[in-house]
């Protein structure tokens, strides 16, 4: 396996899935199908039927396929041609879906590789699951103080006591989140099903937890030192000092055996309740009183339904991110996480001349998608205000403007520009979200009683 690891290049490609897949280049031998004749009796359906490819998950039989073939390139954006010193097969993708679609056996594939490979896929990937636990830290608005379950699926829980915590209300305050998944007894595919799992619930749970949000991706950047959660209140500035580290938070791993779910033990339950607005001194973290429906109706969705809703919860959750260095792309942000929803009738009209959609367009559909989803009774208002958040995501996308937050810097009294524009991106911001959580329960309804 190491020799496998050491010939991949830091180079990487991105599938319409979102899957990340690590690109090798020219290190093997070219690949080359027979010229219309059978591979040693081997026919491509065939091929497909024995590594699964319609069973298993495209990611993982992508992963054991490069054990065996760690040498390849990519031929276009859609075919992947692996091979290793004697032999090569090639990955085709569904250009509309992003799935494996074919797999095309090369020279040299042999019986004894097929069937080798085959018992692989089996005892890896054919095998019954086994009960993990995927353990990330996610981060909250508000402090965090207590312990929620979701059935045997899901946990949110404070840190354990003596973790670091956040010295002051407005923060990033950290949090446990366990999420149990059907592993393997293959430590690299556990790695795999860990990751994809953990981070599709902990996307979902992003959505219906306004305040939460995902870390950023590890990344090094200039800190103070000492940090603020270690200065003593009588420290004076001229003591800091600057250091280069890494962002991010490790909690003290004393949750117990990491394939079972921790226990609350002593610990009080997190408070539910209908979603606050505002906050106060001594506020803690709730979760709205509903959550174990909207994560009903989660389950209740198809793959292909839940990818859709998973890309609006990664767009909701750049807004979070985004904030604090961009009010601009943030609010950009917000109107995707809706357009990743929208879809457009079929059937339109075309111009004779130039061959473009005559249709609704993308102002008109997201307008129908607010109005559809997060109905309310402000009646012409609500039409106008759902114009002008497309309107200014429009202007923001094109780069005709900035939100003037962005543009004007430095201690002078916001002008009423600026407050309107701050108005609306934090009622587009309620209006989105809101949205969305009305697309998941109408379309968990309409899965139930199909």
């Amino acid at each position: 396996m190491a020799s496998f690891v050491a010939s991949w290049i830091d180079s990487y490609w991105i599938t319409s899935r979102g899957r990340r897949v690590l690109a090798i280049w020219g290190v093997g031998p070219e690949f080359r199908q027979a010229e219309g004749k059978p591979m040693v009796g081997i026919k491509q359906r065939d091929l497909e039927r024995r590594f699964k490819m319609s069973e298993v998950d495209d990611g993982e039989l992508q992963f054991l396929l490069m054990q065996f073939f760690p040498s390849g390139r990519y031929v276009s954006a859609w075919e992947l041609e692996l091979g290793n010193e004697a032999a090569g097969l090639k990955v085709v993708y569904a250009k509309k879906s992003g799935r494996i679609c074919e797999l095309v056996p090369g020279v040299g594939l042999t019986e004894d590789l097929v069937a080798k490979i085959e018992r692989e896929i089996e005892e890896k990937l054919g095998s019954p699951a086994v009960s993990k636990v995927a353990r990330l830290i996610l981060y909250a608005g508000l402090p965090v103080v207590g312990y929620w379950r979701y059935r045997d699926r899901i946990i949110l829980r404070q840190v354990p006591a003596g973790a670091p915590q956040a010295p002051q209300l407005w923060a990033d305050h950290p949090l446990v989140c366990e999420i149990q998944f059907d592993g393997a007894n293959d430590p690299w595919v556990n790695m795999l099903r860990s990751r994809r799992e953990s981070r599709q619930l902990a996307l979902l749970l992003t959505l219906l937890v306004r305040s939460l949000r995902l870390p950023e991706a590890s990344s090094q950047g200039w800190v103070l030192t000492p940090t603020l959660s270690a200065q003593e209140s009588d420290s004076v500035a001229s003591e800091l000092r600057s250091e280069y580290a890494h962002f991010g938070y490790i909690a003290p791993s004393d949750l117990g055996d990491s394939d079972f779910l921790s226990k609350q033990g002593d610990l009080s339950s997190i408070i539910l309740e209908p979603e606050p607005y505002g906050v106060s001194i001594g506020s803690t973290l709730t979760l709205r009183e509903d959550i174990e429906g909207y994560i009903d109706a989660y389950f209740r969705l198809p793959d292909g339904e839940r990818r859709k809703l998973l890309r609006a919860a990664y767009w909701l959750n750049v807004s979070k991110g985004a904030f604090r260095i961009s009010r601009s792309a943030s609010f950009q942000s917000l109107v995707q996480a809706v357009e990743a929803l929208t879809v457009t009738p079929a059937g339109q009209p075309k111009c004779s001349e130039c061959d473009r959609t005559i249709g609704i367009g993308p102002t008109k559909l997201f307008q129908e998608f607010i109005s559809k989803y997060a109905p309310s009774a402000g009646g012409g208002d609500d039409e106008r205000m759902y114009k002008m958040l497309y309107e200014k995501r429009s202007q923001l996308t094109h780069g005709n403007t900035l939100l003037e937050v962005d543009e004007e810097i430095g201690l002078t009294a916001p002008s009423p520009n600026q407050m309107a524009e701050d108005e609306l991106h934090r009622k587009g911001s309620a209006i989105c979200r809101d949205a969305i959580l009305g697309w998941l329960r109408y379309h968990a309804v309409q899965e139930r009683d199909d």
